[in-house]
């Protein structure tokens, strides 16, 4: 596993990757109950706008090293994450080139968040071509699009927060590059 100096979130949001590649990134390592949202939940959109995955963690009692936190599997929520995220982007134009990919990572038990966000993170630097060996300065334009419609025709205000993965499986790599760098 690659040793990345920053703490990133579960599929992160297009404004933090863009941070991460800016190395703008979140240097905060400690977490608390209050603050584990930021690491260990996604947003997507649907056709009833704006939802959130959460992956479970065990319970955190005061300040813990981020490192340190641990998935909880006493539900089924990686087919849950994984058939919510079908259903959501399944007939968008890119998502059949990722969804065997995305398949393995919900395949295996990461004990650790961070290990599940470092997995997670790679499959978004991976998917879209960019080498990890290489810092990657990207600066971001004026919007091409002045609002975001989703493939379900819902208008989403704030396009910001959404996961990544909501652009990659709608505009492919490519795409993501014209729209927001």
């Amino acid at each position: 596993m690659p040793d990345f100096n920053f703490v990133c979130s579960y599929f992160p949001c297009i404004s933090d990757f863009l941070a991460i590649l800016n190395d703008n990134i979140k240097t905060e390592t400690l977490v608390d109950k209050k603050n584990i949202q930021l690491f260990n939940r996604c947003f997507f959109s649907d056709h009833e706008g704006i939802k959130f995955l959460t992956v479970p963690v065990k319970k955190i009692s005061g300040k813990k090293n981020f490192t340190s936190i641990e998935i909880d599997y006493s539900t089924s929520w990686k087919k849950i994450h994984f058939n919510a995220i079908k259903s959501a982007y399944g007939k968008t134009p890119y998502f059949s080139f990722y969804e065997d990919a995305l398949r393995n990572i919900y395949k295996k038990n990461h004990n650790k968040l961070f290990e599940l966000n470092i997995v997670t993170f790679e499959f978004i630097y991976d998917s879209l071509g960019l080498n990890r060996t290489e810092r990657h300065v990207l600066y971001r334009k004026e919007l091409k699009i002045p609002e975001y419609i989703n493939h379900f025709g819902i208008k989403i205000t704030e396009f910001y927060h959404l996961s990544i993965l909501e652009f990659l499986f709608r505009f492919g790599p490519a795409g993501i590059f014209e729209i927001f760098i």
